[in-house]
């Protein structure tokens, strides 16, 4: 049996895959009461990585998560 709780996330638009990502991702932050923060359409400058990407995920300022809205 196959449940449909939400869109088929590969067949999506950009817009609508970026959406999803941001609930998913926004959903796991709060529950570490503010400790952790995601920021969107952040800038990489550094020995590890340059450039735009759609998201980070920050502690403090840490950033142990860069992910990006890919098909």
């Amino acid at each position: 049996m196959k449940h449909k709780t939400c869109i088929h996330v590969t067949s999506a638009n950009e817009a609508t895959r970026r959406e999803f990502i941001s609930s998913v991702l926004h959903g796991v932050a709060s529950c570490y009461d503010g400790e952790v923060k995601v920021c969107p359409e952040y800038e990489l400058s550094g020995s590890h990585g340059k450039g735009p990407v759609d998201w980070v995920i920050k502690i403090g300022d840490t950033i142990i998560v860069v992910t990006e809205a890919k098909r």
